[in-house]
């Protein structure tokens, strides 16, 4: 879906009359907390709520800083590549998100599921804060909110299959490793520079895998998605939705950068080479008259996995983005 999106990209506005808007409540908060600890009987819901309380509070201020070193450690690789994106594309487009009198209203457990690679834990979170763009030359407001805006999210974490809470020790959210304690100091490949343990990994701790809109979240049935169940049943017994997911996001972002910079370098790795000679042609060399028209500036709704299919040489993953953007035109005169 195409839409012209005047809030931040962390929250887009959405067509009221396609808004779920879907809200969990205390009596399904505690149906999820009951089959969390069916398979983590030390799972403390409080003593996580606070971390989360902790964790939210940090990932806004990294995002309106523009700086997610802080954060990086219970991210996922997919979450810290889209937010380095978005945040390169801010940057581009001189402005940052100014964020504050941020207030949590309520944090519930939303939702809980198992596979035999991943444990998912969804919490929905409401708040209160205030949200606009300000230049990055100047510090001059641009467009957005100067009053205290609510909004409710739902933020997902991935922990490996089997993994147990430990009573009372730090972990990611709090920069300690949850494997040997000592102050995280990441290296390049995400590891602990201690014990060389691979942090966000989900082998530890909980991480960071995506952040959906009210609008777009809904509970899922383990079942739901029958293609892929049958395709991990037949097919690849590690496959997982979460990480196909969260590999599309990337994607997108990906190419929402080669359509800002007119390049398709940010594709190449990620795309077949038929897939590069045809967005070459399309969004590179084929503007004739000297403009350049894409769409920037994008927010993205949700990411979800609808089916998967297959012939003798491919299997094929259908992945709906729903997102929104604003329309530009590239030329020599400039950007508009």
């Amino acid at each position: 879906a195409h839409a012209d999106s005047q809030t931040s990209a962390a929250r887009p506005h959405w067509d009221a009359a396609r808004s779920r808007d879907y809200r969990v409540g205390a009596s399904e908060q505690d149906q999820v907390i009951a089959e969390l600890q069916a398979v983590d009987p030390q799972f403390d819901p409080p003593a996580f709520g606070g971390r989360f309380n902790s964790a939210f509070l940090k990932v806004q201020g990294a995002w309106s800083s523009q700086e997610l070193e802080p954060v990086r450690c219970f991210f996922s690789d997919g979450i810290f590549e889209r937010y380095t994106l978005q945040i390169a594309g801010q940057r581009d487009m001189d402005y940052r998100d100014h964020m504050e009198e941020i207030e949590i209203e309520s944090t519930i457990f939303a939702d809980f599921s198992t596979t035999a690679i991943f444990d998912v834990l969804t919490i929905q979170v409401t708040a209160l804060l205030i949200d606009y763009r300000e230049s990055l030359a100047t510090g001059k407001y641009l467009k957005g909110n100067k009053t205290p805006q609510r909004f409710t999210e739902f933020w997902s974490f991935v922990r490996r299959s089997g993994v147990q809470t430990a009573p009372g020790a730090s972990g990611l959210i709090e920069g300690a490793c949850p494997n040997c304690g000592a102050d995280i100091q990441l290296n390049r490949t995400g590891s602990c520079g201690s014990c060389s343990a691979l942090l966000r990994s989900g082998h530890y701790d909980w991480v960071l895998s995506e952040i959906t809109q009210s609008c777009e979240w809904y509970p899922k049935a383990a079942d739901e998605n029958m293609t892929a169940l049958a395709y991990l049943q037949k097919k690849d017994a590690a496959f997982n939705v979460q990480q196909l997911e969260d590999r599309a996001s990337v994607i997108f972002w990906r190419k929402a950068m080669a359509d800002r910079l007119g390049d398709v370098k940010p594709i190449l790795k990620m795309a077949t080479a038929e897939a590069c000679e045809s967005y070459n042609a399309q969004y590179v060399s084929d503007a004739a008259d000297g403009d350049r028209r894409y769409y920037g500036d994008c927010s993205v709704g949700s990411v979800e996995l609808r089916g998967i299919a297959g012939d003798d040489d491919f299997d094929y993953a259908m992945v709906e983005i729903r997102w929104s953007a604003n329309r530009f035109s590239a030329s020599s005169e400039g950007v508009v």
